[in-house]
């Protein structure tokens, strides 16, 4: 693709310039007609955001130039010839690119786009004359060109007049759907296979990332390391928050994210917790805490009324032995998280310990220990297992036996809350499969940017599908906009996920941890994928035989995280079995 390749003119306005265009609003038409669908790719893409339009699960841009950068959308800086997806997707765009190609690059370009997609949607320039944009060497071209151009006929094909002033204000956009998909609906032919609608959107639990600062440095940390520090958060921010969150009828929400407590920097006396955790309470939600034990300490000492509105307080240890987690922290914190799980016992509210497994934590002997703290504490122990957010996480990934030998040693000393690990609850046949919470049942709120914008995502994992401000726009316009329909559609139709397809478990694990799917693409196949395969896949063990009886926990409480994340929530048994 040559330098000038998706683009007519040069300059940072270059979508301002032309979002008037009704060339794009046919694209769109026939996008929004042909969805929901699994893969949108836009080659040519540029500045311009024709890769968002429509309901795809997932949407990838190519362009030897950088692209727009849009939320859900993966960007590549490549010569399309080049390119390999390394599967076909359901629709390519590539608008006002042919034009710009030489002879000799033409033919083969457009083969490429017919052999690469179900249906391909391209604009040129209709009858402009030759020489009248230099960079155009392939002026004119008439329908008969194009056909020559991409070696067929389109299934359609329209002439947008866009200035009638102009001799050449017009364009040509054909439309090429697959010999085999002709005379299908438009849906059908745009997806290529079986498409289950996404579900309403029925989000009640959200996290909210309230710290914009912390003091330690975690080595597996998720939040500060992958943003950076952002403004303080005023109270008529938290107040528009809150609303939203009533007007959309969110039940519960987990106050989280480095530290909740440095809301406003690492002074906690500036911190505005107090006034949230009120004002929650105070409109009926459920609030849940997790910290590494300082914010609770803080509270209790400062704000002790406050405490008493905390419904659920989760308690992050790395490891149960002191010297390991106050290395992995960088602070001597594991007495700070003893006594917070005091505090919460002493008040009566229900505490879990909760771990990312890595592996050098996800052991025998470690959770052994950990369950052993727990019970000592009547705690819950939930494990939230490593998503590695940065390169450098994928050195303490768990290998896959040692994902199901870990959760069959927690299974062997605790009763099952909740079984959110998909992988997990497909391969125990698990009475009540769900798969991957995110985006439907569950959604994370942001910490505030350095621009004064609060974004919502529908993982906390998965910074670059952030989109919308909730200080301005309206919870329910987010929520269903295209990058948690993505999650939506992933969960409804798990078949599209890579090696999916036939599996006897693809009801109860729906393809898996959509962000642990994504990310560890991301780092190994250096391609983030919202439909790849999760590495912990189950059919990959065969081998693996589970000694779980299934009997469940008596425990009457509902907890703040059971059908939030991706995580494993247990109540240690009163008396283990060896």
């Amino acid at each position: 693709m040559p330098p000038a390749a998706g683009r007519e003119a040069a300059g940072s306005g270059y979508w301002s310039a032309r979002r008037h265009l009704g060339y794009y609003e046919v694209v769109r038409r026939h996008l929004e007609e042909g969805s929901p669908g699994r893969i949108l790719m836009d080659v040519g893409s540029h500045e311009t955001p024709v890769v968002t339009f429509g309901r795809f699960a997932r949407r990838i841009a190519v362009d030897v130039r950088a692209c727009g950068e849009y939320p859900g959308v993966e960007s590549h800086v490549a010569d399309w010839l080049e390119f390999e997806l390394g599967e076909r997707a359901s629709v390519i765009t590539c608008l006002q690119v042919l034009e710009h190609l030489s002879d000799a690059a033409v033919g083969p370009f457009a083969r490429k786009l017919l052999s690469s997609a179900e249906v391909v949607i391209v604009s040129v320039p209709y009858l402009w004359p030759a020489g009248e944009d230099a960079d155009h060497l392939q002026d004119p071209i008439d329908e008969a060109k194009l056909s020559a151009i991409m070696g067929r006929e389109p299934s359609e094909s329209a002439i947008v007049a866009e200035d009638p002033s102009r001799r050449s204000g017009e364009r040509l956009v054909a439309v090429y759907r697959q010999p085999a998909v002709q005379g299908t609906s438009a849906q059908a032919a745009l997806n290529g296979r079986t498409v289950t609608p996404a579900p309403p959107v029925a989000i009640r639990t959200a996290g909210w990332t309230l710290g914009n600062d912390c003091p330690y440095r975690c080595r597996h940390c998720y939040s500060l390391s992958a943003r950076r520090k952002g403004r303080n958060m005023e109270r008529w921010m938290v107040d528009r928050i809150v609303h939203q969150l009533v007007e959309n009828r969110i039940a519960c929400v987990n106050l989280g994210g480095n530290e909740p407590l440095f809301t406003n920097g690492a002074d906690p006396r500036q911190s505005l917790l107090p006034y949230i955790i009120e004002c929650l309470h105070q409109n009926g939600l459920v609030i849940g805490l997790t910290t590494a034990g300082i914010t609770l300490t803080y509270l209790e000492q400062r704000h002790p009324d406050v405490v008493r509105l905390i419904s659920d307080v989760d308690i992050s240890l790395d490891s149960p032995y002191e010297k390991e987690h106050n290395e992995s922290r960088g602070a001597t914190l594991f007495p700070v998280a003893l006594e917070a799980l005091s505090i919460a016992r002493r008040r009566g509210i229900p505490r879990s310990i909760v771990m990312c497994g890595m592996l050098w934590n996800f052991t025998p002997h470690h959770l052994a220990d950990m369950v052993s703290l727990a019970r000592r504490h009547d705690a819950f122990v939930r494990i939230n297992t490593l998503k590695p957010v940065e390169l450098a996480h994928t050195a303490a990934e768990l290998p896959p036996l040692q994902f199901y030998d870990g959760f069959q040693r927690l299974m062997d000393l605790c009763d099952p809350v909740d079984l959110g690990e998909p992988p997990l609850a497909a391969r125990l046949g698990f009475a009540q499969p769900k798969g991957c919470p995110c985006g439907r049942t569950s959604c994370r709120i942001h910490s505030i940017t350095p621009q004064g914008t609060v974004p919502v995502s529908p993982c906390v994992y998965l910074h670059g599908y952030a989109t919308g401000d909730l200080l301005s726009d309206d919870f329910r316009d987010i929520v269903g906009s295209p990058p948690f329909e993505a999650f939506r559609l992933r969960n409804a139709n798990p078949h599209w996920v890579q090696g999916c397809e036939g599996c006897s478990l693809l009801v109860s694990c729906r393809g898996g941890c959509a962000a642990r799917s994504y990310l560890h693409s991301l780092h190994h196949a250096k391609s983030g994928n919202l439909l790849a395969r999760d590495p912990y896949c189950p059919r990959d063990l065969p081998s693996w035989a589970a000694r779980y009886p299934g009997s469940g926990s008596d425990s009457k409480s509902r907890l703040v995280h059971q059908d939030y994340l991706c995580t494993w929530i247990g109540k240690p048994r009163a008396d283990p079995e060896p």
